[in-house]
C-alpha cells in the first residue's frame, strides 16, 4: 500500500528555529522496532543549495491512514570551530 510522503512538510514541531528549513536531503532509517526517523540538514535564508550552515534536525515519524506524519523533531546547533 502507497504512503503519501510529502504531507508533512511545513508541519515540524517546536523546538526547530523559524528562520531554518529543511531543503532537501532527508536519510530515513527503518528501526526494527518499528520506528521511522529521518535526519537531515537545516538551511538558512542565505544559504545556497550545497551548504546548509543551520545545523541539523532529527525527526521522528509515525504512519496514520497512509500517511507520514511527523511526531517529533530535534534541533541540534551547528557545532562551532573555536
Amino acid at each position: 500500500m502507497p504512503i503519501q510522503t510529502g504531507n508533512w512538510i511545513g508541519t515540524a514541531p517546536a523546538p526547530l528555529p523559524a528562520d531554518l528549513w529543511i531543503k532537501k536531503g532527508l536519510a530515513f532509517t527503518f528501526n526494527p522496532s518499528g520506528l521511522l526517523t529521518a535526519g537531515t540538514s537545516l538551511w538558512r535564508p542565505e544559504d545556497g543549495d550545497c551548504c546548509p550552515t543551520g545545523g541539523s534536525a532529527s525527526l521522528i515519524f509515525d504512519v496514520r491512514d497512509d500517511m507520514l506524519v511527523l511526531t517529533h523533531a530535534t534541533y541540534l546547533p551547528l557545532k562551532s570551530q573555536d
